[in-house]
């Protein structure tokens, strides 16, 4: 009786992260993606003109030490 391998492949398209920290970031046009960990968004609401948005913040951390 022949047995059945139970590994699994994992073969992926998609290209491999790379790590890229704030400082190595530079103004300008660039086709470049920066994807980061969002710790919170704030949005913030004008309650005496009905409810009118006045802006977000938001938080995220640079993991760069």
């Amino acid at each position: 009786m022949a047995m059945k391998s139970t590994t699994k492949s994992q073969h992926t398209t998609r290209k491999s992260p790379v790590t890229m920290y704030f400082i190595d970031i530079s103004p300008g046009r660039s086709e470049s993606q920066l994807r980061f960990r969002l710790i919170h968004f704030w949005e913030t609401k004008n309650i005496a003109k009905a409810g009118a948005f006045l802006g977000l913040e938001l938080l995220f951390i640079d993991e760069y030490v």
